[in-house]
């Protein structure tokens, strides 16, 4: 081979290394290596890669970029800082002479690489068209400058070929083993130590196929050569580990990341989802471990991380859509749980750090509340504020959330800072108003869920919502919640009655805000008194559980004040029982009822009602008794009802144990009590009314006028207020030895779904 006929010249910027037709698909795996030989740093920005087979083409543009003397620059490949595709493949030779050339910003051709023959069109530096260009590379290997960044504006000359590349390295003479060495036989560690994964994606969206990735770091201060480098993970402790190995070329440059399975290297990972016991991944250099993850909830298994000992700290279970990944990027105690978190993916870049786990600055976490919260949306968000006197930095403080366990949690980035009298908002990709995205899941309120925010895994704030807390939720007093914030409806808000208000009882603390305010203050609602003077005079008075047409929004409950005394209502709840008693109602503060009056509640669609109840739902009972109660702000139970099928079946009782039930009615006859608030803990207190009176005062039975059920006017007629009812009284049915006597009034044996 023919080196060197004419003398070298400083040229700046050249191609010094190139392999156009890497092992297997070529897509994103070519790459090019330049280097200046010039005395300046160059500004790349607006330079362009040229390629051509009969005429040059543009194939990649460099948006911006500088290169120093004496240094190297690669673009493609594993690169990060120019990685990806070009444009379209460089040529790979072939029936005649390639081309590959670089222009300034200006349009100047800089350098050519001319490979292959035989050329009669393409033109070198110097303006000749030589017959020969430099040799030929097949699959895997390069086309490189010897002597190295040496440009003598003869390709044929300047490149020799390698069957070893050596990117941001200096091309080795061929004569001493640099070039037809074949494939590499020893495997380099140097630069192992600082070699770390640094991210995983176990458990992508959807199917995991094709779907799963790693990302390598280079934590070190020289570049490192990942050939022959493997890549092993297991479901039971590496002993029947799979792998995959590094292609050769594979170099990463200090503080630089290479992604390895989806959007990356090549290779079909399929990295265990740590569903019962925990899984690990691990790198290895010539038979050694550089770096181990062990990720799960239990290490079964006996997986040893990188002190050589059986893991007792793991790195969390992935959950779908996010990643795993170290915090800060590039942390490595050897301490799985302290160095990684779950957080949204970032391959290829660096991770969005919260700070090691319990390495949090708690200071000022007894004036940080949970807000406000939205849930059952595709735009859920959380609102925190700073009650206290100063500042609170809430760097690595974590919102944990579940269903009947805090499975899930969110880290919150560095540099979260919230001043005082100040507010937060954490919010999911669709939430509008937030200051910081995560992936937010928080239940439904199907039975009770929780919210928390952690500092260093303590307790700073609670939320226990909805009911019954079958799942034993605990507050902030560290005993099972038994006072509960209410569920919200469509458009609503879970929020503080005021903001920061905070008694640790999340049903005096928090209402249904029909007005959410994310960012803002919440609107003053008067917070709740308990107060129990006069509230035996407390009546369940008329209900319908059976509307006409769907119930959904059509029920509704009338309480009556039979007593002599004012009954202040804060806090108060109504509940409902098919099997088990659940809160359906709680009176928000400030709410009285006088003696003689009525207060109705209802769904979204009841008419007049004086509190809209969108959480109200009874039972339609087809097999054992219903009930419905009213338990004042102690939990004490002041009134109560059973209803529907005679035959008690379910462990629910009423008044003073009471078994008697009102028995069934049909659809769209309400249940009322007459006189008004009769109360002898029996069914015969109960009248069916086929013209319920919601709000008003409950008509006389004994003004029955014929076997129709239709009534005249009678005493006892009248609504709430004295005013007459609309259309005269309502119309009363009596319940003949329970059974109801009119056709219309048939047993309905249902139990709504």
């Amino acid at each position: 081979m023919l080196l060197a006929l004419v003398s070298p010249v400083l040229a700046g910027l050249l191609v010094n290394e190139v392999v156009y037709d890497p092992t297997g698909a070529d897509d994103g795996l070519e790459w090019v290596e330049l280097c200046n030989n010039g005395e300046e740093t160059l500004d790349l920005a607006g330079y362009t890669f040229e390629n051509a087979g009969g005429t040059y083409a543009s194939v990649y543009t460099f948006a911006s970029g500088t290169i120093a003397p004496g240094e190297y620059l690669l673009v493609g490949g594993a690169s990060t800082t120019h990685a990806g595709s070009f444009r379209e493949n460089l040529q790979n030779g072939g029936t005649e002479t390639d081309g590959l050339r670089i222009k300034d910003a200006a349009g100047t051709v800089i350098d050519t690489v001319l490979y292959d023959e035989p050329n009669t069109v393409l033109a070198e530096d110097d303006g000749t068209v030589p017959t020969t260009g430099a040799p030929a590379a097949s699959s895997g290997k390069s086309i490189g400058r010897f002597p190295d960044c040496a440009d003598t504006n003869v390709s044929e000359s300047d490149f020799v070929l390698y069957d070893a590349p050596s990117p941001l390295a200096v091309n080795e003479d061929p004569n001493e083993g640099g070039g037809d060495t074949g494939t590499v036989t020893t495997v380099d560690c140097a630069g192992a130590d600082g070699i770390v994964i640094n991210e995983l994606m176990a458990n992508p969206d959807g199917s995991d196929s094709g779907l799963e990735w790693l990302e390598v770091k280079n934590t070190g201060a020289a570049a490192v050569m990942l050939d022959g480098w493997t890549v092993e993970w297991d479901t039971s402790s590496f002993t029947g580990a799979s792998s995959w190995a590094f292609p050769v070329a594979t170099p990463i440059a200090p503080g630089e990341y290479v992604v390895v399975g989806a959007g990356g290297l090549a290779a079909s990972l399929s990295l265990g989802n740590a569903g019962s016991n925990a899984d690990g991944v691990r790198i290895v250099c010539d038979g050694a471990p550089v770096d181990t993850v062990v990720y799960g909830a239990s290490n079964t298994d006996n997986f040893l991380d990188d002190t050589g000992l059986v893991a007792l700290s793991l790195a969390p279970k992935p959950t779908e859509g996010d990643s795993i990944q170290r915090s800060p990027d590039g942390l490595d105690t050897d301490v799985c749980g302290v160095d990684f978190v779950s957080g949204p993916p970032s391959p290829g870049a660096e991770n969005s750090s919260i700070g090691p786990v319990g390495d949090a600055d708690c200071t000022g976490s007894d004036g940080v509340v949970i807000n406000e919260l939205v849930y059952s949306t595709d735009a859920e968000w959380i609102e925190l504020y700073n009650a206290g006197g100063a500042a609170v930095l809430l760097d690595g403080w974590v919102i944990e959330f579940g269903t009947s366990s805090y499975n899930k949690d969110e880290a919150l980035p560095l540099g979260t800072a919230l001043a005082p009298g100040e507010w937060i908002v954490i919010g999911s990709a669709g939430a509008l108003d937030k200051d910081i995205e995560l992936d937010l899941d928080f239940g439904n309120a199907s039975s009770t869920d929780a919210v928390r925010l952690t500092c260093n895994t303590l307790p700073v704030d609670t939320v226990v919502y909805g009911d019954p807390n079958t799942d034993l939720w605990t507050d902030d007093s560290g005993l099972v919640a038994t006072s509960l914030a209410p569920d919200h409806g469509t458009g609503e808000s879970i929020a503080r009655v005021s903001d920061g208000y905070d008694t640790d009882a999340c049903g005096s603390d928090f209402t249904a805000s029909a007005t959410p305010s994310p960012g803002e203050a919440n609107p003053v609602v008067e917070p709740p008194v308990c107060e129990i003077a006069g509230a035996d005079g407390l009546k369940v008075n008329e209900f319908i559980y059976n509307p006409d047409g769907t119930d959904t929004g059509n029920e509704w409950v009338e309480l009556y004040n039979a007593g002599s005394d004012e009954i202040r209502l804060d806090d108060y709840v109504i509940q409902t029982a098919g099997t088990d008693w659940g809160e359906d109602f709680r009176f928000p503060g400030g709410v009285f009822l006088a003696p003689g009056e009525f207060m109705l509640l209802g769904g979204e669609t009841v008419a007049d009602v004086d509190y809209l109840a969108p959480d109200l739902s009874l039972e339609n009972s087809s097999s054992g008794a219903a009930g419905i109660r009213v338990v004042d702000c102690e939990g004490n139970v002041l009134d109560s009802v059973l209803y529907g099928d005679t035959e008690i079946e379910d462990p629910i009782t009423g008044d003073n144990g009471s078994l008697e039930v009102v028995p069934d009615v049909s659809e769209s006859v309400s249940v009322g009590r007459f006189p008004d608030g009769e109360d002898s803990d029996a069914a015969a207190d109960w009248i069916p009314y086929a013209a319920p009176s919601p709000g008003s005062a409950n008509a006389d039975p004994g003004a029955i006028g014929d076997d129709t059920g239709v009534q005249g006017p009678g005493p006892g007629c009248g609504n709430k207020g004295g005013a007459p009812a609309p259309g005269g009284c309502n119309t009363v049915l009596p319940f003949g030895g329970f059974e109801v006597g009119l056709a219309a009034l048939a047993m309905l044996r249902r139990r709504r779904a």
